[in-house]
């Protein structure tokens, strides 16, 4: 755990080598524990985010696909740690070229996610994952609903400075 928040808070401070060779530990370390529980899906779909940042596409591929394994081994395909992953997964795949897999995965995603955490922020995080995709691939008339319902979503939740994100793409 300790080394999951040490790779994100060198992530936010732009230190990205530094935080994949610690994501890269993490991988290791959860790998080793007899009992990892979440650890060891936590730590590849931790280490696909960096590695994503840092432009290895294939890199944050090949780590969503191993913590979607392991998530589906350790609680099931409609858990919201898979289902979440399943979306991360997914924008890489856009970012990729795969948009027509890339989109199935994260609409997909944020409809199970709508239905099982309703109102929560990973619910507000999904909808606005599908609308940056959206944006991305030039279907802007169907981002726009999107983000201002993940605007909605977080607003409803005081989550004012985390409404950033969506606000930017709407720009967009």
């Amino acid at each position: 755990g300790a080394l999951f928040y040490l790779a994100q808070t060198l992530r936010s401070v732009e230190a990205a080598d530094r935080a994949e060779a610690i994501a890269d530990e993490a991988v290791a370390l959860a790998g080793e524990s007899r009992r990892p529980g979440f650890d060891i899906p936590n730590a590849y779909s931790l280490r696909a985010a960096i590695r994503e940042s840092n432009g290895d596409l294939r890199g944050a591929d090949s780590d969503y696909a191993a913590a979607t394994s392991f998530y589906e081994k350790t609680v099931g395909h409609a858990h919201f740690l898979t289902l979440q992953n399943a979306g991360l997964h997914g924008m890489t795949l856009v970012e990729m070229g795969q948009r027509e897999r890339g989109l199935r995965m994260i609409e997909e995603s944020t409809a199970a996610l709508a239905k099982t955490r309703t109102g929560s922020n990973t619910h507000a995080a999904a909808v606005e994952r599908l609308g940056m995709a959206y944006v991305l691939v030039g279907s802007f008339e169907r981002a726009d609903p999107l983000l201002e319902e993940s605007r909605t979503l977080l607003g409803n939740r005081h989550d004012d400075l985390v409404r950033t994100g969506p606000t930017v793409y709407l720009a967009v």
